[in-house]
């Protein structure tokens, strides 16, 4: 599993701002990896000026990415995987202790990433009704607009909040 760090600076200051670690299985890591689900609009904590942040997307518009809302993860499926063959092989060749310590962390590895399923999903449904009360000032809406963010039309017209 290749983590990588990301460090963001504040573009006026040029101070550290955030610094997080982001795991990626296999693969190069994409544009979409580095996201979290916010508001992009970010306060610098050291000059107090207002910056957007790239990797921070509105959930109301972009959307859950299928990793966000499958009940057992990528990054879990493998382990559980490679801990089932590894277990396998192990218990091929008589080592009995190993393998079912082998098993033992797969199966902990699924139980817990279906365990912690619905939590996940309740803070996705948190954050998109978050997400929508944001976007429903056009304000705000056509901030994110001006910055560069595909936003919907009823956003900016303000129409999405007299839906409701």
């Amino acid at each position: 599993m290749a983590m990588k760090t990301l460090v963001k600076n504040c573009p006026f200051c040029k101070k550290v701002v955030e610094q997080r670690a982001y795991a990626v299985w296999g693969r190069q890591p994409t544009e979409e990896d580095k996201w979290l689900f916010g508001t992009p609009m970010k306060l610098c904590p050291h000059c107090g000026k207002l910056y957007i942040d790239r990797d921070m997307q509105e959930l109301a518009i972009t959307g859950p990415r299928k990793q966000d809302t499958a009940v057992v993860g990528p990054a879990s499926l493998r382990l559980g995987l490679m801990g089932g063959v590894l277990g396998g092989l192990l218990l091929a060749l008589g080592q009995t202790t190993l393998a079912l310590i082998a098993f033992g962390v797969a199966l902990a590895t699924l139980v817990a990433d279906v365990a912690l399923c619905p939590t996940r999903r309740r803070k996705l449904a948190a954050e998109k009704i978050a997400s929508q009360k944001r976007l429903s000032d056009p304000d705000y809406a056509r901030a994110l607009k001006r910055a560069g963010y595909d936003i919907p039309q009823e956003y900016l017209d303000g129409k999405k909040e007299e839906q409701k």
